[in-house]
Parts: structure tokens; C-alpha cells; sequence
């Protein structure tokens, strides 16, 4: 799935919900992110269909360090 954002589409599905709709069906997903914050980080991880995904699935997740994804994001990460 390629999900590109465009605020200004009115009829446009953020990134967050495109990956939730799929996890209701999924048993593997990945992703790639770069500027990523702790609070992204919880958006997406302790949404009820995130974590009803995880407790049958797996999720291999690659995140790049930059300005944007600090240690704060890391402990999130770790948490999780």
C-alpha cells in the first residue's frame, strides 16, 4: 500500500487511518518512517485495532533518526 497525505484533498485518508483499515485483516505489516514523534508513536501503537492487529500479527517497523524522532520517541518506541 502506497498512501501519499495531501491536506488539502478534502475526501483524502491520512496515513494513520489507511494503516488501520488494513490491520483489520492483516497478520504481517511494515513500515518505514522518518520524523516520527512519541506522540505518533502512541497514535497509531495503542489504538485498540493497532493492538487487536499485534496480538495476531507482527509488524517490522524502521525508523529513521533525525531532528524530529528524539529519545523521547525511542522510549516510546521501547515501551511499546
Amino acid at each position: 500500500m502506497l498512501s501519499i497525505q495531501d491536506p488539502s484533498f478534502g475526501k483524502n485518508k491520512l496515513l494513520h487511518e489507511a494503516l488501520l483499515e488494513a490491520c483489520d485483516v492483516a497478520l504481517y505489516g511494515a513500515g518505514a518512517y522518518a520524523y516520527v514523534t512519541s506522540s505518533g508513536v502512541n497514535m497509531l501503537m495503542k489504538d485498540k485495532v493497532f493492538e487487536k492487529f499485534m496480538s495476531r500479527g507482527k509488524y517490522h517497523l524502521v525508523v529513521g533518526m533525525d531532528d524530529i524522532t528524539n529519545t523521547k520517541t525511542l522510549d516510546s518506541l521501547t515501551e511499546l
